[in-house]
């Protein structure tokens, strides 16, 4: 199969189990391209089989490494979007599989209404605080009912 798995670059959970899944399912043969903003903390480690797409390489803008970017400008979101469509549509991806609901929720979305029919399947994994803080606040924009 091919897959594209999307995921924050700090350092957390969902990073973690998203750049050790995308190195698991290339040892057993799939193909998989790994999306982050930024470089991964810790960097990629031994990916052999993994593509990585480092969308913005300078945007760090001085945050640290434990800190959870959710809040992304729109030149941040743009990117990511422009070259996750361009990667699922020139591999033709099967599997779209993002980690942690923000942004990446919204982005799957938008590929979804981009690209309709020819969409891959979309797979999402909810990590800790993405149901925890954005789960039950309101006033951060996210709410599951």
């Amino acid at each position: 199969m091919k897959l594209g798995i999307m995921c924050h670059s700090c350092l957390g959970g969902s990073v973690r189990i998203a750049t050790e899944l995308s190195k698991e399912l290339a040892r057993r043969g799939h193909k998989v391209h790994l999306f982050t903003l930024g470089a991964p903390f810790g960097g990629w480690g031994d990916a052999s089989g993994v593509v990585p797409h480092q969308i913005l390489p300078d945007c760090s803008n001085g945050r640290s490494p434990s800190e959870l970017h959710t809040e992304w400008l729109p030149r941040e979101f743009q990117a990511f979007l422009s070259c996750t469509l361009e990667v699922v549509k020139k591999e033709q991806l099967d599997i779209l599989h993002w980690h942690y609901a923000v942004p990446f929720a919204f982005l799957a979305s938008e590929v979804k209404n981009i690209l309709g029919d020819d969409c891959p399947k979309l797979v999402g994994t909810l990590h800790g605080t993405d149901i925890s803080v954005f789960g039950y606040d309101p006033v951060k924009g996210f709410h599951i009912s």
